[in-house]
Protein backbone atom coordinates (compact mmCIF):
# COMPACT_ATOMS: atom_id res chain seq x y z
CA UNK A 1 0.00 0.00 0.00
CA UNK A 2 1.28 3.46 -0.91
CA UNK A 3 0.68 6.35 1.45
CA UNK A 4 0.87 9.85 -0.01
CA UNK A 5 0.55 12.88 2.23
CA UNK A 6 -0.65 16.23 0.94
CA UNK A 7 -1.68 19.39 2.72
CA UNK A 8 -5.30 20.41 2.38
CA UNK A 9 -4.04 23.42 0.39
CA UNK A 10 -2.23 21.24 -2.17
CA UNK A 11 -5.13 18.82 -2.39
CA UNK A 12 -7.53 21.70 -3.08
CA UNK A 13 -5.17 23.06 -5.78
CA UNK A 14 -4.62 19.78 -7.59
CA UNK A 15 -7.75 17.64 -7.12
CA UNK A 16 -9.25 18.90 -10.40
CA UNK A 17 -6.04 18.69 -12.44
CA UNK A 18 -5.47 15.36 -14.27
CA UNK A 19 -2.09 13.73 -13.84
CA UNK A 20 -1.49 13.82 -10.10
CA UNK A 21 -2.30 11.63 -7.14
CA UNK A 22 -4.78 14.26 -5.93
CA UNK A 23 -6.87 13.74 -9.09
CA UNK A 24 -6.99 10.00 -8.45
CA UNK A 25 -7.74 10.46 -4.73
CA UNK A 26 -10.63 12.82 -5.48
CA UNK A 27 -12.21 10.20 -7.76
CA UNK A 28 -11.18 6.84 -6.30
CA UNK A 29 -9.96 7.57 -2.78
CA UNK A 30 -11.70 6.55 0.41
CA UNK A 31 -12.06 8.87 3.37
CA UNK A 32 -10.71 7.07 6.43
CA UNK A 33 -11.09 9.96 8.87
CA UNK A 34 -12.56 13.39 8.52
CA UNK A 35 -12.94 16.37 10.76
CA UNK A 36 -13.94 19.93 9.96
CA UNK A 37 -11.10 22.07 8.67
CA UNK A 38 -9.92 24.82 10.97
CA UNK A 39 -9.54 27.09 7.94
CA UNK A 40 -10.46 27.00 4.29
CA UNK A 41 -7.70 25.70 1.99
CA UNK A 42 -5.52 28.40 0.44
CA UNK A 43 -5.13 27.93 -3.29
CA UNK A 44 -1.88 29.61 -4.32
CA UNK A 45 -1.55 28.32 -7.89
CA UNK A 46 -4.09 28.29 -10.73
CA UNK A 47 -4.91 24.94 -12.36
CA UNK A 48 -2.65 25.69 -15.34
CA UNK A 49 0.38 26.15 -13.07
CA UNK A 50 -0.44 22.99 -11.11
CA UNK A 51 -0.60 21.11 -14.44
CA UNK A 52 2.85 22.48 -15.37
CA UNK A 53 4.23 21.36 -12.00
CA UNK A 54 2.75 17.87 -12.42
CA UNK A 55 4.11 17.63 -15.97
CA UNK A 56 7.56 18.61 -14.70
CA UNK A 57 7.30 16.05 -11.92
CA UNK A 58 6.57 13.25 -14.41
CA UNK A 59 9.56 14.36 -16.51
CA UNK A 60 11.87 14.32 -13.47
CA UNK A 61 10.63 10.83 -12.54
CA UNK A 62 11.47 9.69 -16.08
CA UNK A 63 14.96 11.24 -15.88
CA UNK A 64 15.61 9.62 -12.51
CA UNK A 65 14.69 6.31 -14.12
CA UNK A 66 17.13 6.93 -17.00
CA UNK A 67 19.85 7.28 -14.37
CA UNK A 68 19.22 3.61 -13.46
CA UNK A 69 20.10 2.38 -16.96
CA UNK A 70 23.32 0.39 -17.05
CA UNK A 71 23.51 0.02 -13.29
CA UNK A 72 24.84 -3.26 -11.98
CA UNK A 73 22.70 -2.63 -8.88
CA UNK A 74 19.41 -2.22 -10.75
CA UNK A 75 16.84 -4.89 -9.94
CA UNK A 76 15.42 -4.68 -13.49
CA UNK A 77 16.86 -5.13 -16.97
CA UNK A 78 17.68 -2.10 -19.12
CA UNK A 79 14.66 -2.89 -21.32
CA UNK A 80 12.36 -2.84 -18.26
CA UNK A 81 13.93 0.39 -17.03
CA UNK A 82 13.57 2.04 -20.47
CA UNK A 83 9.93 0.91 -20.45
CA UNK A 84 9.47 2.70 -17.11
CA UNK A 85 10.94 5.85 -18.68
CA UNK A 86 8.36 5.75 -21.48
CA UNK A 87 5.65 4.88 -18.94
CA UNK A 88 6.49 8.13 -17.10
CA UNK A 89 6.83 10.30 -20.20
CA UNK A 90 3.32 9.42 -21.42
CA UNK A 91 1.50 10.91 -18.38
CA UNK A 92 3.71 14.01 -18.67
CA UNK A 93 2.32 14.60 -22.16
CA UNK A 94 -1.23 13.66 -21.15
CA UNK A 95 -1.10 16.02 -18.15
CA UNK A 96 0.20 18.78 -20.43
CA UNK A 97 -2.87 18.24 -22.63
CA UNK A 98 -5.25 18.10 -19.64
CA UNK A 99 -6.04 14.40 -20.10
CA UNK A 100 -6.27 12.01 -17.16
CA UNK A 101 -3.84 9.13 -17.77
CA UNK A 102 -5.45 5.68 -17.71
CA UNK A 103 -2.64 3.24 -16.92
CA UNK A 104 -2.26 0.54 -19.53
CA UNK A 105 0.21 -2.37 -19.43
CA UNK A 106 0.89 -2.22 -23.17
CA UNK A 107 2.95 0.98 -23.57
CA UNK A 108 2.03 1.41 -27.25
CA UNK A 109 -1.68 1.31 -26.31
CA UNK A 110 -0.94 3.67 -23.40
CA UNK A 111 0.69 6.13 -25.83
CA UNK A 112 -2.46 6.11 -27.99
CA UNK A 113 -4.22 8.12 -25.25
CA UNK A 114 -2.13 11.09 -26.44
CA UNK A 115 -4.11 13.19 -28.94
CA UNK A 116 -3.39 12.19 -32.55
CA UNK A 117 -2.54 15.84 -33.32
CA UNK A 118 0.43 15.65 -30.91
CA UNK A 119 3.68 14.63 -32.67
CA UNK A 120 4.88 12.83 -29.54
CA UNK A 121 2.19 10.18 -29.88
CA UNK A 122 4.07 8.45 -32.71
CA UNK A 123 7.45 9.04 -31.03
CA UNK A 124 6.39 7.42 -27.75
CA UNK A 125 4.53 4.59 -29.53
CA UNK A 126 7.68 3.83 -31.55
CA UNK A 127 9.87 4.04 -28.45
CA UNK A 128 7.57 1.59 -26.63
CA UNK A 129 7.87 -0.89 -29.49
CA UNK A 130 11.64 -0.57 -30.05
CA UNK A 131 12.96 -0.78 -26.48
CA UNK A 132 14.63 -4.15 -27.14
CA UNK A 133 16.91 -2.67 -29.80
CA UNK A 134 18.76 -0.07 -27.75
CA UNK A 135 17.02 0.77 -24.48
CA UNK A 136 19.29 3.62 -23.35
CA UNK A 137 19.25 5.42 -26.68
CA UNK A 138 15.47 5.02 -27.05
CA UNK A 139 14.82 6.26 -23.50
CA UNK A 140 17.10 9.30 -23.86
CA UNK A 141 15.70 10.12 -27.32
CA UNK A 142 12.10 9.85 -26.09
CA UNK A 143 12.88 12.05 -23.07
CA UNK A 144 14.71 14.59 -25.23
CA UNK A 145 11.87 14.86 -27.73
CA UNK A 146 9.26 15.05 -24.96
CA UNK A 147 11.11 17.85 -23.15
CA UNK A 148 11.65 19.66 -26.46
CA UNK A 149 7.96 19.45 -27.30
CA UNK A 150 6.77 20.53 -23.85
CA UNK A 151 9.28 23.40 -23.78
CA UNK A 152 7.54 25.03 -26.76
CA UNK A 153 5.14 26.40 -24.14
CA UNK A 154 7.21 29.25 -22.62
CA UNK A 155 5.64 28.85 -19.17
CA UNK A 156 6.26 25.07 -19.21
CA UNK A 157 9.83 25.69 -20.43
CA UNK A 158 10.43 27.82 -17.33
CA UNK A 159 9.44 24.87 -15.13
CA UNK A 160 11.56 22.42 -17.17
CA UNK A 161 14.89 24.27 -17.02
CA UNK A 162 16.39 21.80 -14.52
CA UNK A 163 15.08 18.86 -16.55
CA UNK A 164 16.77 20.18 -19.70
CA UNK A 165 20.07 20.53 -17.85
CA UNK A 166 19.73 17.07 -16.30
CA UNK A 167 18.95 15.51 -19.69
CA UNK A 168 21.96 17.24 -21.27
CA UNK A 169 24.16 15.60 -18.63
CA UNK A 170 22.59 12.18 -19.27
CA UNK A 171 22.90 12.59 -23.05
CA UNK A 172 26.57 13.63 -23.07
CA UNK A 173 28.85 11.21 -24.94
CA UNK A 174 30.57 8.75 -22.65
CA UNK A 175 28.25 9.37 -19.69
CA UNK A 176 27.52 6.16 -17.90
CA UNK A 177 24.14 5.80 -16.31
CA UNK A 178 23.52 3.72 -13.26
CA UNK A 179 24.50 6.44 -10.80
CA UNK A 180 20.99 6.72 -9.39
CA UNK A 181 20.83 3.07 -8.28
CA UNK A 182 24.42 3.12 -7.05
CA UNK A 183 23.73 6.26 -4.99
CA UNK A 184 20.58 4.63 -3.52
CA UNK A 185 22.53 1.45 -2.71
CA UNK A 186 25.32 3.36 -0.95
CA UNK A 187 22.85 5.49 1.02
CA UNK A 188 20.83 2.47 2.09
CA UNK A 189 23.99 0.56 3.10
CA UNK A 190 25.25 3.53 5.13
CA UNK A 191 21.92 3.84 6.91
CA UNK A 192 21.89 0.15 7.73
CA UNK A 193 18.96 -0.65 5.44
CA UNK A 194 18.89 -3.46 2.93
CA UNK A 195 20.69 -2.69 -0.33
CA UNK A 196 17.83 -4.00 -2.45
CA UNK A 197 16.13 -0.63 -2.85
CA UNK A 198 14.64 -0.50 -6.35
Amino acid sequence: MDVRVRTTDRYAEAKDVPGGVEWVAAREGLCLFERPLQRRPVIRFPKEEVARQLTSSWIHHALATIEDLGSPCAARTDVEIAGKVVERLIPAVLTHHGIAPLLERDLAVYARQIPSSCPLRLTLEAAAQDLDRSPREMAVKAASETIGYLSRDPLQARVLVKAQSRLATLSAPGVQCGMHSERKRILSTESGASDTIG
